[in-house]
């Protein structure tokens, strides 16, 4: 109970920060979890990277915006010819007061189009409560997501809920989560998350499907199976991301058929990132992006 007064409480405090100065809610929440000050001026782990491009690129470049967007990216995904790979979309809704539940299928997922978590996964309308389910949705539709680790690319989101079918099998287990972390066009690994809604485990692997590690966020997995499909997951993954210098691709698999979940650009809103070695190399390491940081110099230069 106290934990969770404590957390609401600095989670409005970093908003709050964010209004004054999104740069200094960044250095705040940044000390707090890594107890070391945050580099903007020449950031070098995987963590100030992100941070550095999400305050000062990702939230002015119009593609980022649209990809964040859970509902709009789906026009850049068919825009990309990979429309075969989007999950079939039911209905779209601007508040969950519009929400007709009567005519959705048994299995469904309704989430919002911005931020994070925003989920309501039903294995079974039978069994859900309709009334939790619709408030829980309105006191996420009032959150005010990007302020709360200066995530710009969610602010001028046109706020919608999204219905999509559920991808689970017929118990409603939620299918496992491929997360592929593409650097500068790239897949240097992918980040695998099973048992969603059971006991989460999670992996690290190489794009050869070799393990890496772990984060220290969630148990380890003793084992997945390589998807037979993975040569064309790390296509796919690659093709959209190559005009961004990091995005996180997450795709499901079912039955050998590729679905794709949606584009990350600053996982954890970038300060909470997990980083591994791969190849020898930190994730800091492996995300150039000298090109953003001669483009912020030049603007700086000229506004001096």
């Amino acid at each position: 109970m106290f934990a969770d007064l404590a957390h609401h409480i600095y989670r409005r405090f970093l908003q709050m920060l964010c209004i004054i100065s999104p740069d200094l809610n960044n250095r705040v929440a940044y000390f707090v979890k890594n107890k070391r000050l945050l580099r903007l001026q020449n950031p070098r782990s995987f963590s100030e990277k992100l941070i550095f491009l999400k305050l000062r690129f990702y939230n002015h470049d119009p593609i980022v915006r649209m990809c964040a967007d859970k509902y709009t990216v789906r026009e850049y995904i068919t825009k990309s010819g990979y429309q075969r790979y989007l999950n079939d979309l039911l209905h779209v809704y601007d508040d969950a007061d519009s929400i007709d539940f009567s005519v959705l299928p048994q299995r469904f997922v309704l989430k919002w189009n911005f931020g994070a978590g925003y989920n309501i996964i039903c294995p079974n309308r039978e069994e859900l409560d309709i009334a939790k389910a619709k408030k829980q949705l309105k006191k996420w539709g009032k959150e005010k997501y990007h302020l709360y680790n200066g995530e710009f690319q969610y602010k001028d989101v046109r706020k919608k809920i999204i219905c999509e079918k559920f991808l689970g099998d017929n118990s409603g287990t939620v299918p496992d989560d491929y997360k592929l972390y593409c650097f500068n066009g790239k897949v240097r690994a992918i980040f695998v998350m099973s048992g969603r809604g059971k006991e989460l485990r999670t992996m690290f692997l190489s794009p050869e499907w070799e393990i890496i590690g772990n984060t220290d966020k969630y148990k380890q997995l003793d084992r997945i199976s390589k998807p037979k499909c993975l040569s064309e997951m790390i296509a796919f993954a690659e093709s959209i991301s190559e005009r961004f210098p990091f995005v996180r691709v997450d795709l499901f698999v079912i039955e050998d058929r590729i679905y794709f979940g949606e584009l990350t650009f600053t996982p954890a809103g970038g300060i909470y990132s997990s980083e591994m070695e791969v190849d020898g190399k930190s994730m800091g390491e492996l995300l150039d992006i000298q090109r953003e940081l001669k483009h912020a110099h030049s603007r700086k230069n000229e506004r001096n």
